[in-house]
């Protein structure tokens, strides 16, 4: 991915053809999404409130100010001021924040965007295996006999990830099995689309682990009622389903892509865990080129996960509330970390709304985007005696800042960031910061400095030296260098000598699975269905656009020619039933609101449901999510993904 500028500014993303794991081939986003980079709405200095109104000042005012203020509010306590990450910052800057976190705010309230989804699969796979490497990667997946992707639109979510999923159906003959209520790009290819209403994703990887995992005699009481129930009520067809069980325990390899779909369902968490119990079963732990991979969400996930930016783990997946591994860091940082038990998004708001938590720290996340308006987030926030947002534009939650500083945008940083596959690879700044924006770290570095306990001395280059020594296995990585090799011969990225592992180590997976197996007792319970529709209803669900990548890309006109606005997808068959045609505008209610919009016709989705892009969310399509705020499973992620609705047209 080369990116042209001149003068400072981006003019065009280009690629080399045949070049790199996307051979060249760039998405949508990729290709057009950089023109927010250089909107005349970005942030360019620092603001503070003053009285009612955010007025212009400068860093070297603004930040002894913050720092004494911050400084007021540690000296009542720990766990007094809350933390929130973006997911699409550097690693380095994520171990900055951290660090910033607990040792100088003594505060263990910090958590990142994964906590939108993707938590779900991070924290069971985490838990059970002791990595977020990946057990798998493409080159696995054109060597895979069987590939099972649920919950998952590969191509949006990861545009190399579907590339490779193509080619291993196209040139390898893999068998590929798509489950879920909609039809994706890849579905075309898939040996079958096995559809399943929406909500019934949960219940499907449990009916599927039981019949794998489980001796007859030993299944669930309820497994075969509900496997009737999954066939039923779920429209999924037995003989398909059937063809799938055969395959996989007959495959010689075997892989599961998870994806967003999945991730966000009420019952993610006990699915995943289920999952993870099948592949134990199927004695794929063991075999190379077997395993989960689950698809994150946003670019870093899984590096800002590995560096601790969230209340479950330290620097390199270490428990937070265990006496050893804070020890092990306390020697490495020679700090004392009197945090307490923190929390994540879901404790925040509650020790806000409390009053216990004083002060919010947000790195580039908005946690009003995620919640119902009726929701009484708002007004949670309201409460807080100190409000600091960083970010590239003025948002929701920054209306409500005491302090609006500006942040770097990818463009202009330096650092690392994990891929999909587990590689640790390198970024470099196309241009300048924008502005007087700096990056996060620098931030971060400044504040911490000023309240007189200095955490580094701003450089990339030194945090990144500390995080290698500290965490080796974190270095950066290609694949040997030979698939980073165009026809030139050209390496696209540095090769290291020896190769530090991208994977997961499966002896070290083997011995921790093997070790927790008799812990799993949640992944035997059977998982109740969600959502499904009632008469006269559908299923109403955000989901991802192939053109747009959170709110910024909004702002890129090239993307913005390709999907502009919010329209209703609806199943070309229910339209013609209600006499809606293209472009007609429909009236969506439930007991919570009431929203217009215009439909668009497809066969990508099941008579009983409804989608919407979710970056186009507007307050009324948000109003029909429920009032109470949502979470699920252990990790307490947020779920507004679904809800019930009716539909009729506006004569």
């Amino acid at each position: 991915m080369n990116v042209e500028t001149e003068k400072e500014a981006i003019i065009r993303v280009t690629s080399s053809e045949g070049e790199g794991p996307n051979e060249g081939s760039l998405c949508a986003i990729g290709r057009f999404g950089f023109s927010h980079v250089q909107s005349t709405e970005r942030l360019d200095k620092p603001y503070a409130r003053s009285f009612s109104r955010l007025v212009p000042t400068e860093w070297d005012s603004v930040i002894p100010e913050l720092a004494e203020k911050l400084s007021s509010i540690v000296r009542v306590g720990p766990d007094r001021i809350a933390t929130l990450v973006s997911p699409r910052i550097p690693m380095e800057d994520a171990y900055l924040i951290q660090g910033f976190s607990r040792r100088v705010l003594r505060s263990n309230y910090i958590d990142s965007g994964a906590r939108y989804g993707f938590m779900n699969a991070a924290y069971p796979i985490g838990k059970a295996t002791g990595t977020l490497r990946p057990m798998v990667d493409h080159q696995d997946l054109l060597k895979a006999k069987v590939i099972l992707v649920i919950g998952a639109d590969p191509t949006s979510e990861s545009n190399i990830t579907g590339l490779f999923l193509k080619r291993a159906v196209r040139k390898e003959k893999s068998r590929m099995y798509y489950v879920g209520s909609e039809s994706v790009s890849i579905t075309s290819r898939a040996k079958d689309h096995i559809r399943v209403l929406p909500g019934g994703e949960g219940l499907f990887a449990w009916i599927l682990s039981e019949e794998i995992s489980s001796q007859e005699a030993h299944r669930h009481p309820d497994f075969l009622s509900r496997k009737e129930e999954l066939f039923k009520s779920f429209n999924v067809d037995p003989q398909a389903y059937t063809r799938l069980v055969q395959d996989l325990r007959e495959a010689q390899t075997g892989i599961i892509i998870t994806g967003r779909v999945f991730h966000r369902i009420q019952s993610a968490y006990a699915a995943m865990e289920n999952l993870l119990r099948m592949v134990q079963s199927l004695g794929w732990v063991e075999k190379e080129g077997c395993g989960i991979l689950p698809l994150p969400e946003v670019g870093n996930d899984l590096g800002v996960l590995m560096m601790g930016a969230t209340y479950e783990w330290l620097p390199g997946l270490l428990d937070s509330q265990d006496s050893e591994c804070k020890k092990k860091w306390e020697s490495t940082w020679g700090d004392h970390l009197s945090y307490g038990k923190g929390g994540g998004l879901k404790e925040i708001l509650e020790g806000i709304n409390a009053g216990n938590i004083k002060g919010l720290i947000s790195f580039g996340e908005n946690p009003l985007t995620h919640f119902s308006p009726h929701s009484g987030v708002h007004e949670i926030l309201a409460k807080l005696e100190l409000i600091v947002s960083i970010d590239l534009f003025q948002t929701s939650l920054s209306d409500q800042a005491h302090y609006l500083l500006p942040a770097a945008s990818s463009y202009e940083r330096a650092g690392h960031v994990v891929s999909v596959e587990g590689f640790v690879q390198s970024l470099s700044p196309a241009m300048t910061y924008w502005g007087e924006s700096l990056s996060d770290g620098e931030i971060v570095s400044r504040l911490s400095e000023s309240m007189g306990h200095p955490l580094s001395n701003g450089s990339t280059s030194e945090i990144s030296k500390e995080i290698f020594t500290l965490m080796p296995d974190l270095s950066p990585s290609t694949r040997n260098g030979e698939h980073f090799m165009g026809p030139t011969g050209n390496l696209i990225l540095p090769t290291q000598t020896p190769q530090p592992p991208h994977k997961a180590d499966r002896n070290t997976v083997s011995q921790k699975m093997h070790s927790n197996h008799k812990e799993a007792s949640s992944a035997h319970s059977p998982i109740l269905p969600e959502n499904i529709s009632g008469e006269g209803e559908f299923v109403l669900a955000l989901n991802k656009s192939l053109f747009h990548s959170g709110k910024m890309t909004l702002l890129d006109p090239s993307l913005m020619k390709m999907k502009s606005a919010a329209s209703l997808r609806i199943n070309r068959q229910t339209a013609k039933k209600l006499k809606i045609k293209k472009n007609e505008l429909v009236l969506i209610e439930n007991k919570y609101g009431t929203c217009t919009i215009p439909v668009e016709l497809t066969s990508g989705v099941t008579e009983n449901e409804l989608q919407v892009p979710y970056h186009f969310v507007s307050p009324d399509l948000l109003s029909l999510f429920p009032g109470e705020m949502n979470y699920s499973g252990p990790c307490h992620t947020v779920t507004m993904l679904r809800t019930r609705v009716t539909l009729k047209k506006i004569e």
